[in-house]
């Protein structure tokens, strides 16, 4: 019995001994397993590696945490991670051959993976090995050091790729060739001006543009296969092939809807044209492609400028100018009559015998004529909103200072150059606006600083003709189309052109304020002379009134 006993104590001081043995020197075995040294394949094809207590250097882990929050940083701002799932799983049940498994501490990586699954893993591995580093071991600090880097290095080489592949993306997306169907004529033109068919086949290869991958074309038998369709509004189909043509098109055309008059101008009821248009193209500020008639630029380093004393007054003998020619706009024929009672105005046009002191010149006059002349009343035949056509640029550029009157706000630097006009607005009467002229045609240096903007701008031409309607128009169109725009509906088009809000209303609050309160307007109305020249005037659909 006594034997048995010895023998007994014997194993079990033998087995404690194992044991200590055994958990004194196991954990050491693992920490010179490099992390996720044996990794294994789910049946879904994702690739895993399980994850086991690390000693780690803590600094070196500090350092590349902070060259991953650095790189996070730069993918963040590139907007190059999708939104992070969280994939780290601290229990997760995974299916392998059939059976379950229980593993903790599981990082899934898929081959191929994103760069935000890559971004989230290596976060996922630099937290887990911080929380569950249980010391410092100078033997093994390099090796898990060493995995995180191999991942940070990896993210970073997939961000280059993503980056490689995002240009790649843009350049193949840069590559499509855009169809833009010029479906109406432009007046009376059936080519457009500037824009023959014999120019159409590689037009955009020809002009500075920022996108250039586009084809414009006038042939009607493309228009299934159109991406974007212009339709006049002067030259507009009928209401019935307007129906056929929108049963014909894709979902993703975009038809424009163009004009270069005054909703007052038009003549055509655009209710018949709500829910078929997507883009707009007007003066209108407010329209998707914003068409002034000319715009200005700011001068650089190589743009010549005039002498800074240049003295804009010599060689100009005459005050005033203007030429008219559409005699049914009474706001301005009346306004210029009781102006022509305070300064000199010398009227041109096919109304000019309706006013003294006329010239022999109509609007279509060699411009250089009026040269000679300080001042252009550059009148809109329209007081409409943002409107601002040729009237202002034309004699502007030819060396007059314009005074301007029309519905827009002519303190906008985008519609005008500031400090080159003389808005008749803002005087309180036509009595007011006359002795400012006179003023000026006898004092020379106040006269000339309605020139200063010439030290700063200078006007800008498109790169093609005198109009912006081709080149300028089918550069911003194709870059709207490179731009894959979410798609747009004007549902109620008659409210974004509408005669009453955009030009009657404007003209109302100009007559309280230009003219006396007395003022007859019905007496122009009572001139049989006047309703004799307006019987005479039947104006051409083409024929942009002066």
């Amino acid at each position: 019995m006594m034997k048995l006993f010895h023998r007994g104590i014997v194993i079990l001081l033998l087995v404690v001994v194992f044991v200590v043995l055994y958990f004194a020197v196991y954990p050491y075995y693992f920490v010179n397993k490099s992390f996720g040294e044996k990794s294994s394949q789910n049946n879904n094809g994702v690739s895993f590696t399980t994850e086991k207590p690390e000693v780690i250097d803590i600094h070196k882990l500090n350092e590349e945490w902070e060259n991953f929050l650095s790189l996070k940083s730069q993918l963040d701002k590139k907007k190059d991670i999708d939104v992070v799932r969280k994939n780290r799983l601290n229990k997760s049940r995974v299916q392998k051959q059939g059976k379950t498994t229980n593993a903790p501490h599981v990082k899934f990586i898929r081959k191929n993976t994103s760069t935000s699954k890559l971004v989230e893993a290596t976060e996922s591995l630099i937290t887990d090995s911080v929380i569950k580093a249980p010391a410092v071991g100078k033997d093994n600090e390099n090796q898990p050091v060493k995995e995180v880097s191999t991942i940070v290095n990896h993210v970073r080489q997939e961000s280059l790729s993503k980056s490689s592949f995002e240009n790649e993306k843009l350049n193949s997306k840069s590559s499509k060739k855009w169809l833009i169907l010029i479906y109406t004529h432009l007046h009376k033109f059936e080519e457009w001006p500037n824009l023959p068919k014999s120019k159409t086949k590689g037009y955009f290869k020809n002009i500075l543009c920022k996108a250039r991958n586009c084809r414009v074309t006038y042939d009607k038998s493309l228009f299934k296969s159109s991406d974007a369709v212009i339709f006049h509004e002067r030259n507009m189909p009928g209401p019935d092939m307007l129906d056929t043509l929108n049963s014909w098109r894709t979902v993703q055309q975009r038809w424009i809807f163009f004009t270069s008059e005054t909703p007052k101008n038009s003549d055509t009821n655009i209710v018949p044209y709500n829910g078929l248009f997507n883009w707009t193209m007007t003066y209108k500020k407010d329209s998707d492609i914003y068409l002034p008639y000319l715009q200005y630029r700011v001068l650089d380093e190589n743009d010549s400028r005039p002498p800074a004393n240049y003295d804009y007054s010599k060689l100009k003998t005459m005050s005033t100018a203007w030429l008219v020619g559409n005699c049914k706009f009474f706001f301005r024929m009346e306004y210029v009559r009781l102006l022509q009672e305070y300064t000199d105005i010398h009227v041109g046009g096919g109304c000019r015998d309706k006013f003294k002191n006329w010239i022999n010149c109509t609007r279509w006059c060699p411009i250089e004529n009026l040269k000679t002349y300080k001042f252009y009343l550059s009148f809109e035949n329209g007081i409409c909103t943002d409107y601002i056509s040729e009237k202002y640029w034309k004699y502007l550029e030819l060396g007059l200072v314009p005074v301007v009157l029309g519905g827009s706000d002519y303190n906008d630097p985008r519609l005008v150059i500031p400090g080159s006009f003389i808005d008749a607005s803002k005087f309180s009467s036509a009595k007011e606006l006359g002795l400012y002229l006179n003023y000026l045609d006898k004092n020379d240096t106040a006269y000339n600083e309605y020139f200063s903007w010439k030290q700063k701008y200078k006007i800008w031409h498109p790169p093609e003709g005198d109009w912006p309607f081709e080149s300028y128009f089918l550069c911003k169109l194709c870059e709207m189309l490179n731009a894959d725009l979410p798609k747009k509906t004007y549902w109620s088009l008659s409210e974004f052109w509408n005669e009453y809000t955009d030009c009657e209303v404007p003209e109302e609050n100009l007559k309280k304020s230009m003219f006396p309160e007395n003022f007859d307007w019905e007496y122009p109305n009572k001139r049989e002379d006047e309703k004799e020249l307006i019987k005479k005037s039947i104006i051409r659909k083409n024929f942009d009134e002066e």
